[in-house]
């Protein structure tokens, strides 16, 4: 069963979009109570996608500037170290 969620939680990871799969919708609800007691927090968008529905999800214009945007700060955390480092 595939899931794909949107990161939900503040921060730079807000609004990412992505996807995966649980054995079977038990296994996703164990998971996603876990989950949800933690730091981030996901809204489903959608449950039983294919795998292609899934990327076209991931690949929206929104899911990609969300998905850079997290990119950049992970970047910047990088480069932030490297200089600290010197």
């Amino acid at each position: 069963m595939n899931v794909v969620m949107k990161n939900v939680s503040p921060g730079p990871y807000k609004g990412v979009i992505t996807w995966t799969s649980f054995e079977n919708e038990t296994e996703f609800d164990k998971w996603y109570e876990k989950m949800m007691e933690g730091k981030i927090k996901y809204e489903i968008l959608k449950k039983n996608v294919t795998d292609k529905e899934a990327v076209a999800m991931c690949s929206t214009k929104e899911a990609l500037v969300a998905t850079l945007r997290a990119q950049m700060h992970e970047i910047e955390d990088t480069f932030k170290r490297a200089l600290e480092a010197f």
